[in-house]
C-alpha cells in the first residue's frame, strides 16, 4: 500500500518536472507577427511552468522522504 504511494507520488512528481522544464525550454511559437495576446500567454505558460516545477520538486522530495523513513523503521536497530 506504501509502495503504491510512494510510487504515485514519484511517478506524478516526475510528470510535473519533465513537462514543466518542456514548457519552460520549448515554449509554444507564435505563427503571425509577435502580438502582444500570444506574448502575453507565452509568458503566463511559462510562469505556470515554473510553479508546476516547484510542486513537482516538492513531491518527489516528500516521496524520498516517505521511503526514506520506512526504510529507517523496518531496519534492524544494533
Amino acid at each position: 500500500m506504501l509502495a503504491g504511494l510512494i510510487g504515485g507520488l514519484a511517478l506524478g512528481g516526475g510528470y510535473l518536472m519533465v513537462s514543466a522544464g518542456r514548457a519552460i525550454l520549448y515554449p509554444a511559437p507564435c505563427e503571425p507577427a509577435e502580438t502582444s495576446q500570444c506574448a502575453f500567454e507565452r509568458d503566463l505558460a511559462v510562469q505556470i511552468a515554473r510553479r508546476q516545477t516547484l510542486v513537482g520538486g516538492a513531491l518527489l522530495l516528500l516521496a524520498l522522504a516517505i521511503f526514506s523513513a520506512l526504510r529507517a523503521k523496518s531496519s534492524p536497530s544494533s
